[in-house]
């Protein structure tokens, strides 16, 4: 396994936003994982898996940072997954998942992330991150 680290939103969200509160909830549409007011408050799905809740806070933390409420457009959401995409899977994380299996579910299961957030994190490689993950992919199957 890669000598990354692995990232922890919750300890992030702990840190940097004590005066946020958190509220699991079972009224959120289920196209919906969270939302926040962009200053006090997280409402989260009350029924997620712990891989959706972690891509779920370290989204609403971006959206805390930014002080942003509900109802941003989606050049905006598609930023903040780009963003976290970026944060949550590594790119050492990714290529030792993907050399123990090529499926994204079971990528995104080993990652702790959902199988959305690895195909965004896929789709957006910059060029010497897609070479080397190609690169290192090619020789492990050698």
């Amino acid at each position: 396994m890669s000598s990354t680290p692995t990232p922890h939103p919750w300890r992030q969200f702990r840190d940097r936003w004590p005066h946020v509160h958190l509220h699991m909830v079972d009224w959120l549409p289920a196209s919906i994982l969270a939302a926040t007011d962009g200053h006090t408050k997280v409402v989260m799905r009350d029924t997620l898996l712990q891989r959706e809740r972690r891509v779920a806070i370290a989204h609403e933390m971006e959206h805390l940072e930014h002080r942003d409420t509900c109802g941003q457009t989606s050049q905006v959401e598609d930023a903040i997954n780009a963003k976290i995409a970026r944060d949550l899977i590594p790119l050492p994380h990714l290529i030792d998942a993907a050399r123990w299996d090529h499926r994204i579910a079971v990528i995104a299961e080993e990652l702790w992330v959902t199988e959305a957030l690895v195909i965004t994190r896929i789709e957006t490689l910059d060029a010497h991150e897609s070479e080397t993950l190609t690169r290192e992919l090619d020789l492990h199957h050698i």
